[in-house]
Formats: C-alpha cells, sequence, structure tokens
C-alpha cells in the first residue's frame, strides 16, 4: 500500500508538534501522514525550519527531492530571496536540508521542477522576472543557468511547463500576459516563442496556470477579475489562443475583496476548480474535453479563510484546502460525476498555511 505524505510551506512561526517550546526561526514546512480515506493529517515530527516564509513547495519527479522558494526580496544584502532543496527520506517522508541559492530575483512566487528532474525554475513576484537553476544527482541546487526580466511591474506569479516539457509559460500579473518561451531540456536556457506572449483582459491578472490532462487546453485563473481564461494549446509551436473567460463568482455577487490564488483540473479532466480568497469558496467548473469551454456547475464554501492554496489528489477523490488567514488545511470528497465537493470533517489546524501538497513516496 502507497504511503501518502501532504506538506505544508507556512509563513508564521512554528510550534512544537511533540510538546516542546514553540520554534523562534519564522517559516517552515509542516509534514503529514495522509488517510486518504477522509483526507486527515497526522504530524510526522516537528516541522522543518526553511526561513524566510516557504510559500510554495515543488516535488521532483521521482519524489526523491523537495524544493521550496523564500519569498523575501533581500538575501546577503542583494535583491534576491532564496531557493532551498531537501532530501526526501522515503521511507518517512522526512526532510534532510541540502542548499540553498539566490534566487537571482526580489520576492519568489512560484517554482516548478522539469519533467526530467534536472531543472528547478522560478518566478518572481517582486522581481518581474524568472531564474532556471541545474539540479544535481544529490539534488542540490547549483548557481542560475538562465534569467529573463519581463519588467519591474511583471509580478511574475508562476511558472509551468509544457506537458512535453518543450516549452514555458509565465503568467504576468502586473502585465495581463503569458510569456511564452522555448525550452532547452539539455541546457535549462529558454528563447522566446515566435509569439512573445499571449494577451489576457486588461486588468485580470493572471496567477497561476494548469495544463488540461489531455495536452489540448490550458487555464489561467486571474487574480484581478475573479475569472478563469480558457485557451487552446498548440503543442506543435508551444502557443496559448483563447477560447473564453469564465467567471469564478455567481451571477450577481460582488467582487470586491476577492482575490482569485489556485487552480487545478480533476485528473479525469472533467471538472476544474479555481480558489476564491476573500469569498472564501471553490468554484466548480466542468469542462467540455471536445472544446476546452468551461461551464459553472457550483461554488463550495472552501472550510476557512484565505485559500491560497490547494490541491487534488491524484486519485481525484480527496481535495485539500490551505486557508492561510484561518489556519487550517480543510478536506474534501470529490463526487466524480458532478465534481461537487463535500467535507470530509477532517480540519489540521497549521500556522498560516500558505501551499499544500500531497506526495506519494517512492518505493510505497
Amino acid at each position: 500500500m502507497s504511503k501518502e505524505i501532504v506538506y505544508v510551506g507556512s509563513s508564521k512561526p512554528g510550534r512544537s508538534l511533540s510538546g516542546a517550546p514553540p520554534l523562534k526561526n519564522q517559516g517552515h514546512i509542516y509534514i503529514y501522514d495522509l488517510n486518504v480515506g477522509d483526507g486527515s493529517l497526522s504530524p510526522l515530527g516537528d516541522p522543518v525550519e526553511a526561513s524566510p516564509t516557504p510559500s510554495f513547495l515543488a516535488v521532483s519527479p521521482d519524489r526523491r527531492f523537495l524544493y521550496a522558494i523564500n519569498e523575501t526580496d533581500e538575501y546577503k544584502g542583494q535583491p534576491s530571496g532564496t531557493v532551498m532543496s531537501f532530501a526526501i527520506d522515503s521511507g518517512t517522508g522526512g526532510l534532510t536540508f541540502i542548499n540553498r541559492v539566490p534566487s537571482q530575483g526580489r520576492g519568489p512566487a512560484y517554482l516548478s521542477v522539469d519533467k526530467t528532474g534536472n531543472f528547478a525554475l522560478v518566478a518572481h513576484y517582486n522581481g518581474g522576472c524568472i531564474s532556471i537553476f541545474p539540479i544535481g544527482e544529490d539534488g542540490a541546487l547549483g548557481d542560475a543557468v538562465d534569467t529573463r526580466f519581463h519588467g519591474g511591474d511583471a509580478r511574475s506569479h508562476s511558472i509551468v511547463l509544457s506537458p512535453d516539457n518543450r516549452f514555458v509559460f509565465v503568467p504576468n500579473l502586473g502585465l495581463d500576459n503569458v510569456s511564452q518561451y522555448a525550452f532547452d531540456g539539455q541546457t535549462g536556457k529558454v528563447t522566446e516563442n515566435q509569439v512573445p506572449a499571449a494577451k489576457l483582459a486588461q486588468g485580470a491578472g493572471p496567477r497561476h496556470m494548469e495544463f488540461h490532462p489531455s495536452g489540448k487546453f490550458a487555464y489561467i485563473i486571474n487574480e484581478y477579475n475573479d475569472s478563469i481564461t480558457a485557451f487552446n494549446y498548440d503543442a506543435d509551436n508551444g502557443r496559448l489562443d483563447l477560447i473564453h473567460v469564465a467567471p469564478t463568482l455567481s451571477k450577481g455577487e460582488s467582487g470586491e475583496g476577492n482575490y482569485c490564488a489556485d487552480i487545478h483540473v480533476l485528473p479525469t479532466g472533467d471538472f476544474l476548480y479555481g480558489s476564491n480568497r476573500g469569498r472564501d469558496s471553490i468554484a466548480i467548473f466542468s469542462i467540455d474535453q471536445s472544446t476546452g469551454r468551461l461551464t459553472p456547475t457550483s461554488h463550495q464554501p472552501s472550510g476557512g479563510k484565505w485559500t491560497r492554496s490547494f490541491h487534488i489528489h491524484r486519485d481525484g477523490k480527496l481535495l485539500l484546502t490551505a486557508n492561510e488567514q484561518s489556519d487550517n488545511i480543510v478536506a474534501f470528497h470529490v463526487d466524480s460525476r458532478t465534481g461537487a465537493l463535500s467535507e470530509t470533517g477532517a480540519t489540521t489546524q497549521v500556522p498560516s498555511p500558505a501551499y499544500v501538497g500531497i506526495v506519494q513516496l517512492p518505493g510505497s
């Protein structure tokens, strides 16, 4: 039977789960054993110190290593955040620190690991740039092999690789566009696509992006105008072409104080989910798998306040929300027929969870 681990990136001072005094350093990664049946979480030791602010995590394809960005603007007197690497214990899910490198930009917000596990890619919200780092066989990060600047107002919010690992996409929240690059999987370097950026509506604020399992479509959740933009994906040329825009709020519902955050597609490709921070809900859409169009179906209260991150289990039957301002992780059953969510009753208190991810341990 596989062993499933949940990793949570937190930006508040950690508390000892073994009864020891509170941890003093700011920024920890919490580790839990997952009960797949109801989504309940059992702590596995004390939090791992990963300061400052490990607000986004990523795991290598072979699940041997975990990477974390440190969302800060300065490192050793330079205008840069940092990226950390950890080895994952295949038996317990515990983390052992490997190394840390400057991220080459202020305020890193997101990172991805390419399909080969040879490169980590980082997007910087405050620095308006991306950087790419080689990964050694031991999981250690090397110095950046490429950095691309999109401008001080770009607010690059995420960086996503195409399913075939040939192209890279960067939603720039401040520019209302998505940078499109060709990716060299041998060197880690990128080159501008023939069409360097896909445009979104003015004031949309593109934040996170997810490909459909078929590879034919891509979806971007927009932080500012409460919407999701659907694209056709040209896999030969690595380009996005607009299909339509769907709202994340109900008709007539005010978007004042609401900021969309995360987006994920059910593994079957039938449904898409997007989080509303402020309205504190998960918007649910059905997907027409022939056209990629979205149809809003319902909204589910997220079980807490300010859902910055959520994750869907690989079997598509469980969803976990990370509610940053209410300090909790809430579990939901997923109805595979309707896409509807229902609380399982499992809630875990975690200080300021900014990221939640489920990982099947290697060899399990």
